[in-house]
């Protein structure tokens, strides 16, 4: 805001033009106006600028394999990938990768979505499997400078909740109302891979315990999505042996709540 002293610079019933400077995020604005007389307040002047945009390439590699392990599969084309407004949290452009390899790119559109000296947060959308794993942070440079954006990214790791059920349940059996032992211990196997005996061959990725009110196995421990397991219980003094294969998905993101 911009206030004069009246009676030294701006006269009352005189026109004037009001010039706001091109800097790096606003582009030149003007407006002609004519001084009021107001009385005690002082007249107010609004002048309408317009943000500056610019468009922004996203380019994606994988996170390097640690020591003896094979090298990370070539991304592939199709990843979807977008920009989000780290102050009002709202999605502003997306786009997809148009080829895949060792990198892959991405062209997002700036227009009235990605403003110079804006804070923004770039990820890969849900369902793309892949998770991003470097600083995704990044405010958008002023033109001149250099304008791509390097993520390394990796397979997305499921966030799954574990809970046993008795098999007798909805059966009219007797002792479908027990209650199930306060722990078991489980195992999951990478694979669906089974011996002579049905036991899994897997390597194994998580070996815990599930109690009567579940288990949670987090992203930590590593099942990635779109990736096909098989969880064992282990015989116990109570309970038979039991597996199930399962494939991690990916949660949807929760509806927002209506205002």
């Amino acid at each position: 805001m911009l206030r004069y002293a009246l009676r030294s610079q701006l006269y009352v019933g005189e026109t004037y033009t009001l010039e706001v400077l091109e800097t790096s995020e606003l582009h030149q604005a003007s407006l002609e106006f004519c001084v009021d007389e107001t009385g005690r307040g002082a007249q107010t002047v609004q002048v309408l600028v317009d943000r500056k945009w610019r468009d922004v390439t996203v380019r994606l590699r994988h996170q390097p394999s640690a020591p003896g392990e094979p090298a990370p599969p070539d991304l592939p084309a199709g990843i979807a990938v977008c920009a989000r407004h780290d102050v009002v949290g709202v999605e502003t452009s997306s786009g997809v990768t148009a080829t895949g390899g060792a990198t892959a790119t991405c062209h997002l559109q700036g227009a009235e979505a990605l403003y110079v000296g804006q804070p923004y947060t770039f990820e890969c959308e849900p369902g793309s499997g892949l998770t991003v794993v470097s600083h995704n942070q990044h405010v958008i440079a002023a033109g001149g400078q250099a304008n791509v954006i390097d993520l390394v990214v990796d397979r997305a790791c499921g966030d799954i909740e574990l809970r046993l059920a008795n098999a007798l349940v909805g059966s009219g059996h007797w002792a479908e109302g027990l209650p199930l032992p306060a722990s078991t211990p489980f195992v999951v196997r990478e694979g669906t891979g089974r011996d002579g005996a049905g036991r899994g061959t897997g390597t194994v990725k998580v070996r815990d315990v599930v109690g009567r009110a579940g288990a949670r196995i987090t992203p930590r421990q590593g099942l990635y999505v779109g990736g096909t397991y098989l969880l064992e219980l282990e015989s116990t003094e109570l309970l038979l042996p039991a597996s199930i294969e399962f494939t991690v998905v990916r949660p949807h993101p929760s509806p927002s709540p209506n205002p």
